[in-house]
């Protein structure tokens, strides 16, 4: 798991004051437009309204709203108090890197603003946020010393360029991720320096020393995830939460904005669901019989009209 959680999670407190906090945000005379200087946007406040209501009653909410609308803020904002308020992990899932970036350098940045800036919401101000993306996107320094001192063996005289183009951008990077490399590294160079199961794990790598472990303490103490709708129904075909011990769906007790959920009807198929092809269910039956070449398994296990019916059906 990512997240260290105790085994009987104490019952969160309530919170009432939710839905007065956030009408006292968004309204016409609220704190967006007076402390912040903020237009109003009265379909921003209706959100924001329904999206603290939900959270409150722990229920669903499908939200649909123009470009333009502020749709960031009106559930930042709210879910932000809760998860402090009720220590719950909020989980934010988008489907473009695009809107992953907006809401951690511009919408993340403006939340904390606002906190800093009204003494009211000020014991906000200090969340953290952590963006959550795979293992292998984060470069391993001990695969990456192994590579240099096998080099030789390892990488074609072409290649190794790439690779010192590598070990460069690691003397300075803080992340150690690979979207953070421009251009993006060569794939099979990567694929022998980045971080994976069977090299990084807490008894190998320091968290002083390991962009991966460093990553992972982060997502220990933040209120807010940041991950990509791809990322997320991984996680949750790898079983990330156990169903049954404590509610929650990557976490106990989180709660989650599924953002661009236009997206989510292929991007859950293509985790969850199955992909059959003519050429693949061709390439299934050839295994069985094969009329052309009359070779495969039915040739030494089945009857000719066994074969027969294999031809018919290709």
């Amino acid at each position: 798991s990512l997240r260290n959680e105790p085994d009987t999670p104490e019952a969160p407190p309530c919170f009432d004051q939710l839905t007065e906090l956030t009408t006292r945000i968004f309204s016409q005379s609220g704190w967006l437009a007076n402390m912040m200087g903020m237009e109003h946007r009265p379909q921003q406040a209706d959100m924001a309204d329904a999206v603290a209501q939900h959270l409150l009653e722990d229920s669903p909410l499908l939200f649909e709203a123009g470009t333009g609308v502020g749709k960031s803020l009106a559930y930042l904002l709210p879910g932000i108090i809760l998860a402090i308020e009720n220590r719950r992990p909020f989980i934010v899932a988008s489907h473009t890197i695009s809107l992953q970036e907006q809401v951690l350098s511009k919408d993340i940045p403006l939340c904390a603003k606002l906190f800093s800036c009204v003494p009211e919401l000020e014991k906000y101000k200090d969340f953290q946020t952590a963006l959550l993306v795979g293992k292998g996107n984060y470069l391993c320094p001990n695969r990456l010393a192994a590579a240099l001192r096998a080099k030789a063996e390892l990488f074609p005289s072409e290649d190794q360029a790439e690779l010192q183009r590598i070990t460069d951008w690691a003397k300075e990077t803080t992340n150690g991720m690979r979207q953070e490399l421009s251009p993006p590294p060569m794939p099979e160079i990567w694929a022998q320096v980045n971080a994976d199961s069977s090299t990084c794990s807490r008894k190998n790598c320091r968290p002083d020393h390991c962009h991966y472990q460093r990553a992972k303490a982060r997502i220990q103490e933040a209120n807010v995830l940041i991950l990509n709708h791809s990322l997320l129904f991984a996680l949750l075909g790898a079983g990330m939460h156990p169903a049954g011990k404590t509610p929650g769906i990557l976490y106990p007790k989180d709660f989650m904005v599924l953002d661009e959920a236009h997206r989510i009807p292929a991007i859950a198929t293509e985790h969850f669901g199955l992909d059959v092809s003519s050429y693949g269910l061709g390439l299934a039956l050839k295994l069985l019989y094969n009329p052309r070449r009359k070779r495969g398994l039915f040739t030494k296990v089945a009857t000719p009209e066994d074969c027969a019916m294999v031809t018919e059906a290709i």
